[in-house]
């Protein structure tokens, strides 16, 4: 094994250079493990703000381009509770009704993804 020699600066008591490098070094790696923490939670921010949540008496309409799209009025958030290794409640659908032109009393499950607020906050 190779000794090395002491410098002026290691016999006057400070840190030896290669001791400050490799701290500088970690100091490196854990600003870089921040910078990906801040931008991981941003992103799950972004995420959050980017869902859409549906209510009793919202107006909606179904997103997709068809000749008849009615206005319809969520009635209720459908969940049933199914069976899975943490027991939790899952989303079975947004049931919405409408009237048809002739004033008929229509009512569906639909899909969240499927469905778009009318009125916009």
């Amino acid at each position: 094994m190779e000794k090395r020699g002491a410098t002026d600066s290691e016999t006057a008591g400070s840190t030896p250079a290669w001791v400050s490098s490799q701290f500088a070094n970690y100091k490196l790696h854990i600003a870089i493990y921040d910078i990906i923490l801040i931008l991981s939670i941003i992103n799950l921010m972004i995420m959050i703000m980017s869902m859409i949540y549906f209510v009793p008496g919202e107006r909606v309409h179904i997103k997709q381009d068809l000749m008849f799209k009615p206005q319809m009025v969520v009635k209720d958030i459908k969940k049933s509770r199914i069976k899975n290794e943490e027991g939790k409640t899952q989303l079975q659908g947004i049931s919405c009704f409408w009237f048809t032109n002739i004033g008929e009393y229509q009512e569906a499950i639909f899909n969240s993804k499927d469905l778009e607020k009318l009125d916009k906050e």
